[in-house]
């Protein structure tokens, strides 16, 4: 977890250029958020680009995200999700680069 203190949920695991990233869902203090660390064989990281705060790869963080899902397709690394947008639920995608994800 980014925050010990919240609760997580809907774990996903994948290998994508020999490091295994690990996906959930998390509680901040608003809204679900989306994360992902990458282990390198060596340490755990934070691959959303948000080591320094509770956001993660929502696409609007005032959103709840929910079931994400990452795989690697194309030597590319995917993530999709579900985002509620108050009256519908929208599918957010993303795709790494080899340095975080995007």
């Amino acid at each position: 977890n980014y925050n010990s203190d919240k609760n997580a949920c809907s774990p996903n695991m994948t290998v994508y250029d020999s490091n295994l990233f690990v996906s959930w869902t998390e509680d901040s203090d608003s809204k679900a958020q989306v994360r992902i660390k990458e282990w390198d064989g060596t340490n755990w990281s934070f691959a959303d680009g948000s080591v320094t705060t509770a956001n993660g790869l929502n696409h609007d963080v005032s959103l709840d995200a929910y079931t994400p899902f990452f795989l690697e397709f194309d030597s590319d690394l995917i993530g999709l999700w579900s985002e509620d947008m108050n009256s519908a639920g929208q599918i957010r995608a993303v795709k790494a680069d080899k340095e975080e994800v995007e």
